[in-house]
């Protein structure tokens, strides 16, 4: 359903010639059509930004992948889900990327979620 704006409705107003109503009736022919369209029920609400990202390999290069993880650890969060897959070069690299690499300082845990995902925590600060 198309979301309907003040400016839908003016046009709708204006389209209507047999309408005369004043300007300062314009505001209570909104709100009573926004009321009978039940307008609020339809406006969706914002997302909350994620405090727990996934990332996900499949599809992507090792080096892709090595900028991913620098990129979301580059965010500040805490937790982080990390999908490598069950096998492949990825699955392989992923736990030497944790242990023995520069950004090996700032992950506080790493646990396997499942044989092919990981769950990072953070320390506080980040790269």
């Amino acid at each position: 359903m198309k979301q309907l704006t003040d400016t839908d409705i003016e046009n709708m107003i204006l389209t209507d010639k047999n309408n005369n109503l004043s300007a300062t009736n314009d505001k209570i022919v909104r709100e009573t059509v926004r009321k009978e369209l039940q307008i609020q029920k339809h406006i969706p609400k914002t997302t909350p930004i994620s405090t727990h990202p996934i990332i996900d390999f499949h599809g992507h290069t090792e080096e892709e992948s090595w900028q991913m993880l620098v990129n979301i650890l580059k965010t500040g969060a805490r937790e982080i889900t990390v999908i490598t897959g069950a096998s492949g070069i990825l699955h392989q690299k992923f736990p030497q990327w944790i242990a023995n690499t520069v950004i090996s300082n700032k992950i506080e845990s790493c646990k396997a979620l499942n044989n092919g995902s990981f769950l990072i925590k953070t320390h506080k600060k980040t790269i």
